[in-house]
């Protein structure tokens, strides 16, 4: 039979009439599971009266459920009493922040599902991958941890950098419903599903991440550890980035024609010019509506593209100033999706292939520096404004993703890892 005393300190923190400090209390006794519910340092609250290693499978056993039991088994060679039930309080509220004890599941088997969880590259656990009844996916992000009482590594939430006591999930093949702001109409403004997806990816990254709407013209799509940060989707397939330097370009004399037309234009003014700068384009533009060849109409928020919004010559207020740029990387299935159904991912949440980062300002420094305008530059018909708007043409800059402004945050920042479909994950898992 195990048996204990209250000490001083712990009839103080019980605090029930009957239980006295000298009387020796079984551990079936029914006031036992009062006092065990209630006592915190079994050192200094309780003495055992009988051998240790005894005494804590028992009382583990008595305290708060029988699932305590699968932690005696496991630790009682190991454990001291005090350091077992420091184990359970501390472990029980993480597996419940995971979900895993829904249900009545047991801490055993919770335990279970988390020693299940493959290895990724740059030492990152898989995420628990939960599949809904409605198609969509739940994905809970983990990352590993040391346990303070046992010394070992554990699977543990990967907490919420915008809200420390929840732990960040994803949710893929929904539809956004987060309203950011209105249009100049009037209209709600939605979040983006690509967007949303950048959002995560950069909270995995252990940033604060806060969308900011487009009502007002010319801001990026986030903020995020200080800095302006804009999302642009691109294929995964490709060994490149297609990114906007100008997005409002028009020859002086472009009157009614189209915007196909006006880029053909644009096209030949830019490589023409480019052809005697050195291929700076930035330089070239410039250039070319200095001497009234392209429109100098355009507002620089109408104007510039996401390298140009990093220029802060011609951006003045720091808060429209792009940053960075967050390039969520998608398969062909997903890129051929009509732009226009509810499944493109403008408007539904998708798993990704590869993730880049642009720093935008490097980006910059790399067109000034010259590209090869044969190669590098596409320039495209553009009416922005949902098809509604003046005719015009974009010039967009081909970058190979080695550039060194470039990196590939699955490598950088390992645990943005979990935001990748389940075929890429195979991929990177670490062979046990």
């Amino acid at each position: 039979m195990n048996r204990f005393r209250l000490t001083d300190r712990g009839l103080q923190r019980v605090n029930k009439q009957g239980v006295n400090v000298g009387k020796v209390y079984d551990i079936d006794d029914p006031q036992a599971e009062i006092i065990l519910n209630n006592i915190d340092n079994p050192n200094s609250d309780f003495e055992l009266i009988d051998e240790k290693r005894m005494a804590a499978d028992a009382i583990l056993d008595k305290y708060k459920g029988d699932y305590e039991k699968a932690i005696a088994e496991e630790y009682a060679d190991e454990l001291l009493t005090q350091d077992a039930i420091t184990y359970y309080k501390q472990r029980r509220p993480e597996l419940e922040a995971l979900g895993l004890l829904q249900g009545g599941r047991k801490l055993g088997k919770a335990e279970e599902i988390l020693l299940k969880l493959d290895r990724l590259q740059g030492n990152v656990p898989m995420p628990i991958i939960k599949d809904n009844k409605d198609g969509t996916r739940t994905r809970t992000h983990t990352q590993y941890a040391t346990n303070q009482v046992t010394g070992e590594e554990q699977v543990v939430g990967f907490m919420n950098p915008n809200n420390s006591e929840e732990v960040l999930k994803s949710n893929f093949g929904t539809l956004n419903r987060k309203v950011l702001s209105t249009d100049r109409r009037g209209n709600p403004e939605l979040q983006r599903g690509d967007e949303e997806v950048a959002e995560n990816v950069m909270r995995l990254m252990g940033q604060e991440t806060m969308p900011r709407g487009h009502g007002n013209l010319g801001l990026s799509d986030l903020q995020s550890g200080g800095k302006n940060v804009d999302v642009m989707m691109r294929p995964s397939y490709t060994n490149n980035a297609l990114i906007p330097a100008f997005t409002a370009l028009r020859t002086a004399d472009a009157g009614r024609r189209n915007a196909d037309s006006i880029a053909s234009q644009v096209d030949s003014l830019l490589k023409h010019r480019m052809g005697r700068n050195g291929g700076n384009l930035m330089a070239a533009v410039d250039e070319l509506i200095d001497q009234e060849r392209l429109d100098n109409s355009f507002t620089p928020n109408m104007m510039l593209g996401k390298i140009g919004r990093a220029d802060n010559n011609r951006i003045s207020s720091q808060r429209e100033l792009y940053d960075e740029l967050i390039m969520p990387g998608f398969n062909k299935e997903i890129m051929n999706i009509d732009t226009r159904s509810p499944e493109a991912p403008k408007y539904m949440t998708h798993e990704l292939n590869s993730i880049h980062k642009v720093d935008l300002k490097g980006a910059l420094n790399y067109l000034h520096s010259g590209i090869d305008p044969e190669r590098q530059l596409k320039v495209m018909g553009n009416r922005g404004e949902g098809g509604s708007g003046l005719p015009r043409a974009q010039a967009k800059v081909r970058i190979p993703l080695n550039e060194s402004f470039i990196e590939d945050v699955t490598v950088t920042h390992p645990m943005t890892q979990q935001m990748l479909a389940i075929n890429e994950l195979n991929k990177r898992k670490i062979p046990s």
